[in-house]
């Protein structure tokens, strides 16, 4: 297909302005440099809307709610196919009045637009960006094996964000639909100085969430303090506030709360890497990790789980980083710890990982990528 003049509408599974909206906002920008016209269904108002302002490119809002959940009540999962039956309906009729000719479902956790595309034979490409079960807790209201059925049946091609997760669905989904597509990242020009930071400081970036494994940082942090290394450790990042109080109960039994700060939401990250001493990735299995390639842009070494796209993305053998066993907080301390022994090693992890990345994810080979992609359909 090609997409010049095509009217091409994103279903978006939030209003927010996390890590899939991003790679969503991207993939759009790509759309639009092709040719085509784009709109994003949202289910309410949030800061992506803004962003699509900023780009001229339409929205409209219409109540829906995930087909997955960490939540197995039985009334709660009838009462959202209930509310999801007459989204998907008003989504129909929007297709339809708007002469769409291409949707595209960002992430596993809805699929109203994926339904509504299939009802009216529009092409339909849906775009996973996360395990489910496994990073998020999420399970599927209808289970795995049925989803990834309707998955399948309601899409031309599936787009899949690392090979980690790509290896977990191509056991439910017709091979010939399946894609790897990595994303690209564009970094901000930085003119200023690369700040020097000392040995020990470590950042955390993205959702205060129980599978970010917040507490697993702060525990090693206290590991270091223990051995006499007075680390300091910087979050960035907005969440559950139940989870946020968890974890600062955590931090003022530590002895350790002078070296610890909470810094909220920032709407991007790129100079918090930059200025960083080491990014602290200890999600229990990351799908993909946005937050490690930009770390690798901005020269600045990881220590991260060995699970999910975290370990494909620093390496089996550790090329690009450093890697600690998930959830294990004395192996985190150790990664830490060894990390700052050999810095001429540190250093040359960091401008392997730079190159790296900075060919891997580059903008045109995603471009060439995505058309032969839009090509088969």
């Amino acid at each position: 297909m090609n997409v010049k003049d095509k009217n091409v509408w994103f279903v978006s599974h939030t209003a927010d302005l996390g890590g899939a909206e991003r790679c969503m906002l991207e993939m759009m920008d790509v759309f639009i440099d092709l040719g085509a016209r784009c709109n994003v269904i949202v289910p309410g108002e949030g800061k992506l809307i803004g962003e699509l302002k900023r780009r001229d490119v339409n929205s409209r809002i219409t109540h829906y709610r995930w087909w997955a959940s960490p939540n197995r009540n039985t009334f709660r999962r009838y009462a959202r196919r209930i509310i999801n039956n007459k989204a998907r309906k008003e989504i129909e009729s929007l297709l339809f009045s708007s002469g769409a000719d291409l949707v595209v479902t960002n992430t596993i956790t809805i699929s109203v637009g994926a339904e509504a595309a299939s009802s009216l034979d529009i092409p339909h490409i849906w775009v996973i960006q996360e395990f489910g079960e496994e990073d998020h807790g999420l399970m599927f209201d209808l289970g795995l094996e049925k989803s990834a059925e309707i998955m399948d049946t309601c899409s031309n091609r599936i787009i899949i964000n690392s090979r980690a997760v790509f290896d977990k669905y191509r056991k439910h989904i017709t091979k010939e639909k399946l894609n790897l597509l990595y994303y690209y990242f564009e970094p901000p020009a930085i003119e200023r100085a690369k700040a020097v930071a000392k040995d020990h400081e470590y950042v955390m970036v993205g959702a205060i969430q129980p599978g970010k494994g917040q507490k697993t940082a702060i525990d090693a942090l206290k590991i270091l303090h223990e051995k006499g290394i007075k680390g300091t450790l910087d979050f960035y990042g907005g969440g559950r506030e139940d989870y946020e109080n968890e974890l600062r109960n955590q931090i003022s039994t530590s002895g350790i709360e002078e070296y610890i700060k909470w810094h909220g939401w920032v709407p991007t990250a790129w100079e918090k890497m930059y200025d960083g001493g080491a990014l602290l990735v200890c999600s229990r299995c990351e799908a993909f990790g946005r937050i490690t390639v930009e770390s690798m842009l901005m020269k600045t070494s990881v220590i991260g789980s060995a699970s999910g796209g975290t370990k494909e993305l620093i390496g089996e053998n550790e090329e690009r980083g450093y890697l600690f066993k998930p959830g294990n907080s004395e192996n985190l301390a150790e990664a830490m710890i060894r990390m700052y022994s050999n810095k001429e090693m540190k250093a040359k992890k960091s401008e392997a990982a730079y190159k790296w990345a900075l060919e891997t994810f580059d903008r045109d080979k995603y471009r060439n990528n995505l058309i032969a992609i839009l090509d088969g359909i």
